[in-house]
């Protein structure tokens, strides 16, 4: 398990990183400086706080394809219609919105208000056909590269009772950052026991660092000094707009953000701002939004003042360096947990449980054989992913209930070894049980058994990969 994480690691941060390098080029027309975006963006303090220190796998993950949101939003509003890269716009935007969806559903919702605010800033640009259809074909390509995953999402959010349709009384604001925080540029290689808990949380690198920030000071002097008048219209109008809703991304992450009152507008509003749990999640756009004023800053200099340019990117590589010491003085520090044995296994932590079942006993998951009373004898007990089988005999003359290590969640279907349908039960707290007939004695199969719908959606997909790869072949055949 530990290995398997490690090298998952591995491959995200060469996928970050190539997938960065790609976008910030592509913005900045400059692979040097793509290299420099990408850097601060792969090491970023909080995608590597997120990633290695918290373990969230799902929000690390979703960081991958930010740059592609963003490159994709770039090319459709700033990008002439008639350049080529604007054709592609669609594609990439599709690709960054899939990849989201299918990663971490907060960041995702993040990412759909961005794209709103981002929206309603360039307007008049929405409206304009070419414009509105490439983003349409944007949201349609990454609908058809999801619908595999959204339809038993959407599915289990309409017919089962999970616990995040009950999460609207949560409250968050006083759970982000201190505006202190944000400025931070190295990670503590041990936290004081006297300081753990919310004052341990303090000292956690939970910001965008001091060298970002830095950068989008630099681009707001300069605008204000109208030293960026002669700049290309195009990069300067995105800038100015990352720059905003960067600052707009900082301030949502922090305790003075009003989530509270928000919270209090409606049903609605509940929901959403308690689904978020954490406002530092906010942070991951607030990242790579400065990362790309900050690339502009680094591009101005390139072009006009050639000894800042130096001095940026030795800057650059100096803050990365540190911060990568310290991150890795902090990780040689940390405890090592190490499972030897099914025994030691258990459910570990599973944060807010937003998808469990309304109602599970959480401190009853552990990796556990089945649970009978004496009268059932059980034989070749083998769990496979989410299919069991085993043999059983009941020596009662009444019906006999089996309970598996099994969410009660609908789709599961039990069969004996004849084909007989067996009833599935829940125990009352959402465990799956299997009735067994008096008397009975064979072998019994617990399968998951998807819906016609699923299996349809994941054809739509086939479908819209296949079609996409037919699109490349014959794009590039007709250069």
């Amino acid at each position: 398990m530990t290995e398997s994480y490690a090298f998952y690691c591995i491959g995200l941060n060469i996928a970050t990183a190539a997938i960065a390098w790609y976008c910030f080029s592509g913005i900045f027309k400059d692979r040097i400086i793509g290299l420099v975006c990408s850097a601060l963006y792969t090491l970023s303090i909080f995608r590597f706080f997120k990633l290695v220190m918290v373990g969230a796998v799902g929000e690390g993950s979703a960081y991958t394809f930010l740059p592609l949101v963003v490159y994709g939003i770039y090319l459709v509003f700033e990008k002439d219609v008639e350049d080529r890269e604007f054709h592609k716009s669609w594609i990439i935007l599709g690709l960054g919105y899939a990849g989201l969806i299918q990663t971490h559903v907060l960041t995702c919702e993040i990412t759909a208000l961005f794209t709103v605010l981002f929206c309603l800033i360039y307007i008049r640009r929405v409206f304009a056909w070419q414009r509105f259809r490439q983003l349409a074909s944007g949201a349609f390509f990454a609908l058809g590269l999801s619908l595999w995953y959204l339809v038993p999402f959407v599915d289990y959010y309409l017919t089962q009772d999970v616990r995040i349709r009950h999460a609207s009384a949560r409250t968050i604001q006083d759970r982000g950052t201190i505006f202190a925080q944000i400025l931070q540029q190295f990670w503590f290689s041990r936290i004081p026991k006297s300081m753990e808990g919310k004052a341990g949380d303090l000292l956690n690198p939970i910001g965008v660092g001091l060298f970002l920030v830095i950068g989008m000071m630099i681009f707001w002097l300069l605008l204000f000094l109208g030293d960026l008048q002669k700049q290309k219209e195009a990069e300067k109008s995105f800038a100015i707009k990352a720059a905003g809703f960067g600052c707009l991304a900082l301030w949502m992450s922090t305790n003075s953000f009003p989530w509270d009152n928000i919270q209090k507008i409606s049903g609605i509003a509940a929901t959403l701002v308690s689904s978020l749990q954490f406002p530092n999640r906010f942070l991951g756009w607030g990242t790579v939004l400065l990362v790309t004023v900050t690339g502009y800053v680094i591009r101005y200099f390139q072009n006009n003042r050639k000894i800042f340019y130096q001095m940026s990117l030795i800057t650059a590589v100096v803050s990365l360096a540190a911060s990568y010491l310290f991150m890795m003085d902090s990780g040689v520090q940390e405890r090592d947990v190490t499972l030897y044995n099914q025994e030691s296994m258990g459910f570990g932590y599973i944060s807010g449980e937003e998808y469990l079942i309304y109602g599970t006993d959480s401190t009853k998951l552990t990796f556990a054989r089945p649970e009978v009373n004496e009268n059932i004898q059980i034989e070749d007990y083998e769990k496979s992913g989410l299919n069991i089988s085993f043999s059983c005999r009941n020596d009662s003359p009444r019906e006999e209930i089996v309970t598996l290590p099994v969410l009660m969640y609908k789709g599961y279907a039990a069969r004996d070894d004849k084909g007989e349908v067996l009833e599935i039960t829940d125990d009352g707290g959402h465990i799956l049980q299997v009735c067994i007939p008096g008397g009975y004695a064979g072998t019994v199969s617990v399968r998951f058994v998807e819906p016609w719908y699923w299996r349809t959606a994941e054809l739509v997909t086939l479908i819209t990969v296949a079609g996409i790869v037919f699109f490349g072949i014959r794009k590039r055949r007709q250069r």
